[in-house]
């Protein structure tokens, strides 16, 4: 926990932060001075007065219109929220990123490297989170259709899999 609250702690620029959910560590980014820009986006659900609401949600297609191509300097992002929304999401977050892109609470750390590492993304695994550096990817479209498609067979085949061995 002392090196996540260390990295957000050294974060400067224009920040993306999706899925954090810890306050310890939105203090940490609440003091942090060298912070220009800040979005914290996420789909906690909120009580207010025994009601019981959602947080704010983008759609997936609306992240690009939003923040725009190569804006945001960092992306923080808590792996374990986003489920299946990472197929979809992966070459919007590499869109919309220049530089860094972390990653906390990986689930599956082998079928996340290979999908970053598509793009060319330079994947540096730290104690508690992943850093991968965009400075080198290259990204199309068909390619982005072709990983989507790719992904989608591998975890139907992982389904069924899952299916026949219970």
């Amino acid at each position: 926990m002392k090196s996540l609250e260390k990295l957000f702690s050294s974060l400067e620029g224009r920040v993306l932060c999706y899925g954090i959910m810890e306050t310890s560590y939105l203090a940490c980014i609440q003091k942090n001075e060298k912070i220009t820009e800040c979005f914290l986006l996420d789909s906690i659900d909120l009580e207010r007065g025994g009601k019981r609401g959602k947080g704010k949600k983008i759609s997936p297609k609306k992240f690009l219109k939003r923040f725009g191509k190569k804006r945001m300097d960092i992306l923080v992002v808590r792996e374990d929220v986003l489920g299946s929304l990472e197929k979809k999401l992966l070459p919007i977050f590499i869109k919309i990123t220049k530089a860094k892109i972390y990653l906390y609470s990986v689930v599956h750390v082998e079928k996340t490297k290979k999908r970053y590492q598509r793009y060319k993304g330079v994947w540096k695994d730290k104690k508690e989170y992943v850093e991968i550096d965009l400075t080198w990817v290259k990204q199309n479209w068909l390619k982005d259709k072709f990983y989507y498609l790719e992904d989608c067979c591998i975890d139907l085949v992982d389904a069924i899999s899952d299916f026949l061995i219970s």
